[in-house]
């Protein structure tokens, strides 16, 4: 690790342990707010990723933030239906019969009484949307083909004084499942998400979602799911929406052109003893030797203030230069998304990569942040008293995925 980045580390720690102390004393009185620059700048800084090096740079930060803004003229423009994107989807009068039969197979009102199409601005998918005489909104994919959605788009159908348990949008949303057409066993429910008035993303609410994930045996793809959300106040379905993106183990496909940009970065602590396993993989198809690094992420943790004052600190090993490569991340379990957020923060201080791809050995579901695999060796999903237990032979002996209560 070179001095310019430890000295950035310094800053960091030095930060959030200001900030940690800040927090205790504002507490004490009841009232907490930011007394100085560089505590805000560091909050600012940690939501959009940035590490930062010192004053100057939180400064400029805090002073002249960048903005992107897209108005509303723009995005109408990019979504613009062209002739290029027509031939690359079916035709309208073709996704609206599709849309018609779907809606007497589910039993609603098949009248269409108008249309929303738009085109996807980084592609050239069209999303055919057709509204209803009922005022409901169906989707269809123009290149597939395939039902996307169907939105409930009656005005006050929301009443936030009355609530519904989990168990009662778990069989209101069983009752839409089997209407859609869906067999028993095909998909399982993996999540219920709540809004209520206590702010609350779990128990009872007045609006709920109920996920499905689609079942291989006893494992989940994470990317294949149904998503239903209901209204407590008539007690009926507010959206349903199908993703299906097909369980494929995810393989990585490299092209040949490229491979001289391929590279590998561990997370450790057992990250890195798969990268190792993955370049032999791919070196035993491509007569190459892959860049390889491993890189620790303990001083990049978003709770670093809440660690001890000496965390456990192992040694990041990029020796070579990542900018321009393409950078396969991998890890052994995928959870909140945290880990990979302070992996990210810690990659950008040793260079631009032109992109980075994610490869992890379990996806165990319960994402905090907005951050996906693109490479899944296994899907489960886990309950919160439980836990993933990787052990590989160079640590532990034996290659073995466990599962673990918390307790």
């Amino acid at each position: 690790m070179n001095e310019e980045i430890k000295e950035k580390l310094k800053t960091k720690i030095a930060i959030s342990q200001i900030k940690n102390e800040e927090e205790k004393a504002m507490n004490k009185k009841g009232n907490f707010i930011f007394k100085n620059i560089g505590i805000a700048a560091c909050v600012l800084m940690s939501l959009t990723g940035v590490v930062f090096a010192g004053s100057k740079v939180i400064e400029n930060i805090w002073k002249t933030p960048e903005k992107v803004q897209i108005s509303s003229g723009d995005l109408e423009e990019i979504t613009k239906i062209t002739e290029e994107s027509k031939q690359e989807n079916m035709t309208e009068e073709k996704a609206k019969e599709i849309a018609i039969n779907k809606l007497n197979e589910i039993g609603f009102n098949s009248n269409i009484v108008g249309t929303n199409h738009y085109k996807e601005f980084d592609s050239n998918k069209i999303w055919y949307r057709f509204d209803t005489e009922d005022n409901y909104e169906i989707s269809i994919d123009g290149q597939t083909g395939e039902f996307f959605d169907i939105w409930n788009n009656n005005r006050n159908i929301q009443d936030t004084k009355k609530y519904m348990t989990e168990e009662q949008a778990k069989e209101l949303a069983n009752k839409y499942y089997k209407l859609f057409g869906y067999k028993e066993g095909e998909y399982e429910i993996t999540d219920v998400q709540s809004v209520n008035n206590e702010g609350n993303d779990k128990g009872p609410g007045f609006r709920m979602t109920v996920t499905y994930n689609k079942k291989y045996g006893d494992v989940y793809n994470p990317y294949e799911y149904i998503s239903i959300t209901l209204e407590s106040k008539n007690m009926e379905m507010d959206m349903f929406r199908v993703d299906n993106i097909p369980f494929d183990n995810n393989e990585v496909v490299i092209e040949k052109e490229n491979i001289d940009k391929l590279a590998i970065i561990g997370i450790r602590r057992r990250g890195d003893y798969l990268g190792i396993r993955l370049k032999k993989l791919i070196e035993e198809k491509v007569n190459i030797d892959l860049p390889i690094g491993a890189i620790d992420i303990n001083l990049y943790r978003d709770d670093l203030s809440t660690l001890s004052e000496f965390p456990e600190i192992k040694e990041t090993d990029i020796p070579f230069d990542i900018t321009g490569k393409s950078i396969l991340l991998v890890d052994d379990v995928l959870y909140t998304g945290r880990t990979i957020r302070a992996a990210l923060n810690a990659l950008f201080d040793y260079g631009r990569p032109k992109r980075v791809s994610l490869l992890v050995l379990v996806d165990r579901f319960g994402r905090e942040l907005p951050i996906s695999s693109n490479y899944t060796g296994l899907a489960l999903n886990v309950p919160e008293d439980q836990y993933i237990s990787v052990r590989i032979k160079e640590l532990e002996g034996e290659d073995i995925v466990l599962l673990k209560d918390r307790n």
